[in-house]
């Protein structure tokens, strides 16, 4: 994992896997997380930032959308409640 530490990002896109932000500053950005390892975020600040979600990540969140067609609503609204929780593993 690479670690970033007290960098201003401003008006531009940042791909977050695999990456640590230490006391870093967003603004005006689109983060985007494509399904590898986790970021990690401390102590760092957001000013208008989109997310946007590739790759693997889309089609994690594109099954979950599809869910209700199958007959499986109960189980998306356990997922977002898990979301919503923090227990997400």
């Amino acid at each position: 994992m690479e670690t970033v530490t007290n960098k201003f990002f401003d008006d531009e896109i940042v791909y977050v896997d695999n990456n640590a932000f230490i006391g870093c500053s967003f603004s005006e950005v689109t983060l985007v997380y494509t399904g590898g390892v986790l970021p990690e975020f401390t102590n760092c600040q957001f000013d208008s930032v989109a997310l946007r979600f590739e790759d693997t990540a889309s089609k994690t969140l594109k099954f979950l959308s599809d869910l209700p067609d199958l007959g499986f609503s109960g189980a998306l609204d356990d997922v977002v409640q898990s979301i919503r929780a923090g227990t997400v593993e």
